[in-house]
């Protein structure tokens, strides 16, 4: 009987990967709290939030190399 050849592919992947942020702030109002209260608005606190940037680098996937 014979075998089934085998496939196999090499993906190249970039060294440095992206993500997108998939929330932004302006998306919903954010609050703490207890299931427990979660009929009582009040007992649940605001969400304190802070500029956060992005330090990543470019990516340079897809660019020759010079050696």
């Amino acid at each position: 009987m014979a075998t089934k050849p085998t496939k196999t592919t090499a993906f190249k992947l970039p060294s440095v990967l992206a993500f997108s942020r998939k929330l932004e702030v302006s998306d919903a109002l954010m609050t703490s709290g207890l299931w427990t209260n979660i009929d009582q608005s009040g007992a649940w606190q605001p969400i304190a939030l802070h500029e956060k940037r992005n330090r990543a680098t470019k990516s340079q996937f897809g660019a020759k190399d010079d050696r």
